[in-house]
């Protein structure tokens, strides 16, 4: 991650009352909390994507928090993030994904600032798929520029 200006985890995500404990769950169960997230040094960070559960959602305990892994990835330094504010679909997150990815690599050269528009067009498509409910697109959100 310290030498990468991109990041995309597509794995699961953990909320915990308190937020630096909260985790993207990697293999073997191996997790990276946002603690040891901020303690790296991230000096060409501009854009992740949480493609995992309940990374911009903070804990059941602490509603009033704001703070989860999307706001605190920038915090560590990524400019533009994406993260999810519940459950998503296995199925569906890639098809959101593609289409980011699509957007955001337009015209050959990739560029970070265009995610949240990004995010918007792959959201408005999935939308149109058959037998899409509100609960599956809903959850993705973006943070940051």
């Amino acid at each position: 991650m310290e030498d990468a200006s991109w990041v995309h985890f597509a794995c699961h995500g953990v909320a915990k009352p308190f937020p630096m404990d909260s985790a993207l769950i990697l293999a073997n169960d191996t997790r990276l909390t946002l603690g040891e997230l901020s303690e790296m040094s991230l000096p060409h960070a501009q854009f992740a994507f949480l493609s995992a559960c309940q990374t911009a959602k903070g804990h059941d305990e602490v509603p009033e928090h704001c703070a989860h892994l999307s706001v605190g990835m920038l915090a560590c330094g990524y400019r533009s993030v994406i993260g999810t504010m519940w459950k998503i679909s296995d199925e569906h997150a890639p098809f959101v994904a593609d289409r980011v990815y699509e957007k955001m690599f337009e015209g050959g050269r990739p560029d970070y600032k265009r995610a949240a528009y990004a995010l918007h067009d792959a959201v408005q498509a999935l939308r149109k798929e058959r037998g899409v409910s509100f609960a599956t697109w809903l959850p993705f959100i973006h943070v940051g520029v």
